[in-house]
This record gives C-alpha cells, structure tokens and sequence, in this order.
C-alpha cells in the first residue's frame, strides 16, 4: 500500500495542498472547521509526516545524538529512559551510541552522528582529557551537551551532579550514624566525576 500524502488528505477534506500543509505542520493558523477537516482526514487516511521529505526543507533532522561510555553502568539506563521520553515529547527521536569506554571509538561515534546530520548531541564523554578534541569539535558543529562528566571549561554546556557536595552529604550521613572509619570504592579512571568524588 503506497503512503498517504498531503495531496491524498487535501482531496479527502476538501482542502488545497496548502490549507493540508500549514495545519499539519502549525505553521499559520487555519480556521477551526477546517483544521478539524483536515485532521480527521488525516487520521482517517492514516497519514504519517515524511520525516526525510521535512528535513530536507527545514535543514532539521528532528533527530538528537546521545553518546555513553558504557550503557552497562546502571546510571545511564534511567538516563536513556528520561532523555528518549522528554524528546519524543518534543517531537524529535534519539540515535544513540555506546562506546565502550573508548575515546577512539567515541571520535568515530560522534563524527558518524554529525554525517547522519543529528540537530545536536548530548555526550557523556569517555575520558576528561582524551575525548577532549572530538567534543570541542563537534561543539563547534552543532549544540552540544556534556553530561555527567566534563572536558574542560568552555568545551560545551554542562548538566552534572556536585559530585563534591554529594560526597559531603555522604560522609555527613555516615559521621552522623558513628561511623569514623571511611573506605571509598570507586571508578579508578580519570572521568570528571571519579575523580571529583575521590577527591572529595
């Protein structure tokens, strides 16, 4: 069965191909009999976007790439699950990527991204200092945001936890439970927020 277009919902609703367009894409506003015409023509036709046919008019994909370190690390499921949830709210999908703990990967993940033309990306960067160069490039391409760990400053804008004051509220906790011989068990790498919390 052949896909349902815009000229298909305009016969079935009676409208022009335009009057079909600026309803369904909200760009100009309509008369209220009309949209509802028209929006149920669509829902009866079954009619889909073509998202490769409005991206090539906008110069917007819709889509967001996500880089992780390790999907395996029981932080960044939940973080998926938020991310994939608020931006298909907004109308835009995810092309997600693993890379392994590899900054070398993580390069070749990120510049695929960038060649399948995502809107932005989001980066949990692999390494502070050796994923440094892929992230300020690819900064300097499209907006960018670094979370959970860092580059650097002025690489990108930054969403991350005060890895130093949840370490004071943990040790608060357990001084406050008696506790006055402390052992920290941690990530031995050099990611920001390892380093930060043994710090702390």
């Amino acid at each position: 069965m052949a896909d349902v277009t815009l000229r298909d919902v305009a016969r079935a609703s009676g409208c022009s191909v335009a009057t079909v367009s600026r309803v369904l894409a909200g760009t100009r506003p309509v008369g209220p009999e009309t949209a509802r015409r028209v929006r149920e023509a669509a829902e009866a036709l079954g009619y889909r976007p073509n998202q490769a046919a409005r991206a090539l008019r906008s110069r917007s994909t819709g889509t967001v790439g996500l880089v992780l370190p390790q999907i395996t690390n029981p932080f960044y499921p939940a973080l998926v699950r938020e991310l994939t949830h608020a931006l298909h709210a907004e109308g835009r999908a995810v092309l997600f990527a693993d890379c392994d703990d590899d900054p070398k990967a993580e390069a070749e993940y990120i510049d695929d991204l960038l060649s399948r033309r995502v809107d932005a990306l989001l980066v949990v960067p692999a390494d502070e200092h050796r994923s440094r160069d892929a992230v300020a490039a690819a900064a300097a391409r499209v907006p960018l945001v670094l979370m959970d760990r860092g580059c650097g400053p002025g690489i990108a804008d930054s969403v991350a936890v005060d890895n130093a004051a949840g370490m004071a509220l943990v040790l608060a906790h357990l001084a406050a439970t008696g506790r006055r011989r402390v052992c920290y068990l941690g990530a031995d790498g050099t990611a920001s927020a390892a380093a930060e919390r043994r710090a702390a």
